[in-house]
């Protein structure tokens, strides 16, 4: 089993010339990261995606050890909360208390 954190780093260790290189175009924030990994602009931290598709094979995608945690926070809007607001919140905080 991966860590929750992954190290992205290029497979072979060499960057692309500048005309092959991807642009992070990506729906995703971790995809555009990792398409900039793979076209040689360095390595990343990323949470491992367990959903994931097969990662590009120009990066190779590590587990770190030890594994690594961060603390999470909660953010809303003040005031009257949307009701499927307000379920998410009620759902956190029940999970917090168990």
């Amino acid at each position: 089993m991966r860590a929750p954190g992954c190290r992205a780093s290029p497979a072979n260790g060499s960057p692309k010339p500048a005309s092959s290189r991807a642009h992070a175009s990506d729906s995703n924030y971790n995809d555009a990261i990792k398409s900039l990994v793979a076209a040689g602009y360095g390595a990343a931290l990323l949470p491992h995606e367990a959903t994931a598709a097969q990662a590009d094979k120009r990066i190779a995608m590590l587990p770190l050890r030890p594994k690594l945690w961060r603390p999470l926070g909660i953010a809303h809007r003040t005031g009257a909360l949307e009701p499927s607001t307000a379920h998410v919140l009620d759902v956190l905080w029940r999970l917090r208390q168990a």
